[in-house]
């Protein structure tokens, strides 16, 4: 197939898939070639097409791209999905016109070079791991960030250098590291367990200390909204809690039982039976039978002993009295610019701000990680999930194509969970946001995102529609499209307060 008939036939499916969308309004502005996306130099390693959108300022114009025609929407915006020129440089020509006038504009990008060039040199390879014996107590360097959070959170280790995540370790635990090269060390959490993090992260003049700490016997409180165990050790250490189908598995590295305490009653209503076992050396696991699906867990440190903190799940209720939302306008920094240069960050502060006032007027109390337009980090999103009273936790975005993919990939709501606890929101959520928006659903997914690591909520972040589609930024520009997001939003919310199979145990496979 020609490249022009190819340019015409993606920008059809991008103006197609938007048939049941409002109506763009007529715009005719002076005559621009706007390029939101992409940028000079964005990087085109291996694809042969790539994603661009922005806007001509007027609907009375035309476009071509390398003399390819693209669609223009009543108001001018843009959105295709064109080849790649072959080349080291390839350039993108954008040719506007209105009548006698016109604008060209040329952007060149950078075939293998940019942030590519930069994520290959990170992962290179950083030699021979050699042998070296030392303590380390993990700390993270002070930084010009915007707020505190990324000094006191976790760092979270891999299973190898530049690989995939680990398990978090808190600040301020001691550990022996092994070996290290040019800018990792790894440490030795059991005998058989050893994981990585950058050497920046580690003071490398902790005092040693026993490889094995000597745990105490697991006590248990039981209250009316939690259940908590506590295990007394000498320091704080790594800590993993994991919920496997009708089984929570909370395991303590670097610790050891003189002798196997005996297995303990729960109550029952959530928790059948707390049985410990050291069945691997070098840890210790107290292993959870679950009768309920907790509404959510977290450890902590203090008063000389770790401990584990289990939610118990909340009643099935029609009402959202007692209900305790955090909504997170997602970004920024970063974020995307739809065609017309609508914001990310704006459109999802207008959304959670609608959302919030709606899930008031239900009786729930609702806070904002942020309420205007300065940056907040990821790790000081993740904080506040963390340390938040709240119930629920919500990221909400908007999306965009990812390298290689066409803007009609982003038409329709996803939604991602990553602890069993929010499995059943992010369902309900994407099923209800589409519906409210008008448009598919396109499906869940299991995603390891910072703001969705604390399991205390149940958490999901929603991506509630394709911001690169003209008629979907249109759309969101308008009261009825931010309080149609909204609206899915408080749906999804209240058929989770009201379904049973929020209580549900994942199933056993």
């Amino acid at each position: 197939m020609s490249l022009a008939p190819r340019y015409a036939l993606l920008g059809l499916l991008v103006s197609s898939c938007s048939g049941r969308d409002p109506s763009i309004p007529a715009l005719d502005g002076p005559l621009l070639a706007d390029v939101v996306f992409p940028l000079p130099d964005t990087p085109v390693p291996s694809n042969d097409s790539i994603a661009l959108w922005g806007t001509l300022g007027t609907g009375r114009a035309t476009l071509a791209v390398n003399d390819a025609k693209i669609p223009v929407e009543r108001n001018g915006t843009f959105a295709a999905f064109v080849e790649v020129p072959p080349g080291p440089s390839p350039v993108l020509r954008f040719l506007a016109r209105r009548g006698a006038d016109s604008v060209v504009r040329r952007v060149v990008l950078q075939r293998g070079r940019g942030s590519a060039a930069a994520g290959a040199a990170s992962s290179a390879p950083e030699g021979e791991p050699k042998a070296w014996q030392r303590w380390v107590t993990m700390r993270r360097v002070p930084s010009d960030t915007a707020d505190s959070a990324t000094q006191w959170r976790p760092i979270y280790s891999r299973w190898r250098p530049g690989g995939e995540l680990a398990i978090p370790i808190s600040q301020g635990v001691r550990l022996l590291s092994d070996s290290r090269t040019a800018r990792s060390i790894r440490l030795r959490l059991a005998p058989d367990v050893h994981v990585w993090i950058p050497a920046i992260d580690a003071d490398t003049t902790a005092v040693a200390r026993a490889s094995q700490l000597r745990a105490g016997v697991p006590t248990i409180r039981i209250d009316s909204t939690d259940v908590v165990v506590r295990i007394s050790v000498p320091e704080r250490l790594p800590t993993t809690v994991e919920l496997s189908a009708h089984r929570l598995l909370w395991t303590i590295y670097g610790a050891t039982w003189p002798s196997r305490p005996a297995a303990r009653d729960g109550d029952g209503a959530m928790v059948r039976r707390i049985v410990p076992r050291d069945s691997a050396p070098g840890r210790v696991v107290v292993d959870m039978g679950l009768a309920a699906l907790p509404l959510g867990w977290r450890t902590e440190w203090h008063d000389g002993a770790m401990h584990l903190r289990v939610r118990r799940p909340l009643p099935r209720s029609t009402s959202l009295r007692g209900l305790m939302v955090t909504l997170d306008p997602g970004h920024p920094p970063d974020g995307t610019t739809g065609p017309s240069r609508l914001m990310e960050d704006s459109a999802t502060l207008a959304v959670a701000q609608v959302a919030a006032a709606m899930l008031r007027e239900r009786g729930a109390t609702v806070s904002l990680t942020r309420t205007d337009r300065r940056a907040l980090s990821l790790e000081a999103r993740a904080a506040i999930s963390e340390q938040s009273p709240a119930h629920l936790f919500i990221s909400l975005h908007l999306n965009a194509p990812g390298p290689g993919r066409p803007p009609t990939a982003v038409y329709g709501t996803q939604t991602y969970w990553m602890h069993p606890n929010g499995r059943v929101l992010a369902r309900l959520l994407l099923t209800e946001v589409a519906q409210a928006m008008g448009h598919p659903a396109i499906g869940m997914y299991e995603g390891d995102f910072a703001v969705l690591r604390p399991a205390w909520p149940a958490a999901v972040l929603v991506e509630g529609s394709g911001i690169v589609l003209p008629n979907r930024e249109a759309f969101l520009r308008t009261q009825a499209g931010v309080e149609a997001y909204a609206r899915g939003i408080v749906r999804g919310i209240e058929r989770w307060n009201a379904a049973p199979a929020a209580r549900a145990l994942p199933a056993i496979n």
